[in-house]
């Protein structure tokens, strides 16, 4: 498999966090935030390792030997982001809308730059960030407000990926931003009510 195509497929099932949403509250003593935590440390401890080692695998980009790679951004990003939404500072709905956005969209647009150039692929991109935020979002229903909450997240994500810089990635730039625009937005008078709890624990 070429290594492209691995990168993206790799993005791509990242998607796949969002299982977190289905554990229970706890396990035992620990409550499921402290796994997402413990997964994300061991993340950090693997990088640690290959950092010092200068080396790459199968899936990183060869400049990613002397920088942190981009799996580790977006470990970071999904565990900020969960850990807001159980301290009750984000929707479950926003939250699961962007990780699956960000997900998708990143290979994409990785996809079309080179073909299109950046304004035709990041039009590209917008709309498919939009459509994927749709149809997270009416999974718990249709409401026009929705809408607008998945154009916003979606033009932000795609204008967060466009800066190139050496200790900022853009795979946490794609969830961060987004985030944090659509929760300020709803909270501004007269807004429609954001995306809430689309996914329910285990019992």
């Amino acid at each position: 498999m070429n290594e492209p195509l691995m990168r993206r497929m790799s993005h791509t099932a990242i998607a796949a966090a969002i299982v977190y949403f289905l554990l229970p509250d706890r396990f035992g003593p620990l409550p499921r935030v402290g796994l997402l935590v413990a997964v994300w440390l061991c993340v950090l401890g693997i990088e640690a390792r290959r950092l010092r080692a200068g080396a790459t695998f199968a899936g990183l980009r060869p400049h990613e030997s002397r920088r942190v790679a981009s799996y580790v951004w977006f470990t970071t990003g999904v565990t900020v982001l969960v850990a807001g939404y159980e301290a009750g500072l984000f929707e479950q709905g926003i939250v699961v809308g962007t990780i699956v956005m960000a997900a998708l969209t990143d290979p994409v647009l990785g996809e079309l730059k080179p073909r299109l150039g950046w304004p035709k692929a990041a039009l590209g991109g917008t709309f498919v960030a939009t459509l994927i935020y749709l149809l997270v979002f009416f999974t718990d229903g249709f409401e026009a407000g929705f809408v607008l909450y998945a154009v916003v997240g979606a033009a932000v994500a795609v204008i967060a990926e466009k800066p190139s810089l050496k200790w900022l990635d853009d795979d946490l730039l794609m969830l961060l931003t987004p985030v944090l625009v659509l929760t300020l937005l709803a909270l501004l008078p007269g807004m429609p009510t954001a995306p809430g709890e689309l996914i329910e624990a285990w019992p």
